[in-house]
């Protein structure tokens, strides 16, 4: 299951509620850069949609996000998806199914 590490807590970042801005994009680049991660959707749920993302941000990245003017919502547990988990050390995914009782 995804989880945030470090001062880091897990937030989704969605397409659709940022009006399918390219900031969404923009924003997960400069966190994967910055040493975070990030877990694409590839399935929609009742609460997330395809292609969202999940993403651990400190403090300050989540205010960056916002001075984007995106909006991030913490969250707490996953539904049944499958995410891609970006190693940026290696610049490949890795696919993982992730699965909680919620």
């Amino acid at each position: 299951m995804p989880h945030a590490h470090g001062g880091a807590k897990l937030y989704h970042l969605g397409w659709r509620i940022n009006g399918d801005s390219f900031d969404v994009a923009l924003a997960v680049n400069r966190v994967l850069a910055a040493g975070g991660r990030a877990w694409r959707l590839h399935s929609t749920s009742n609460q997330l949609d395809a292609g969202d993302y999940l993403i651990e941000l400190t403090a300050s990245q989540r205010t960056a996000v916002a001075g984007l003017g995106l909006k991030s919502t913490p969250w707490e547990g996953i539904t049944r998806c499958a995410c891609c988990d970006w190693a940026l050390t290696t610049g490949r995914a890795m696919a993982r199914r992730f699965r909680t009782a919620h």
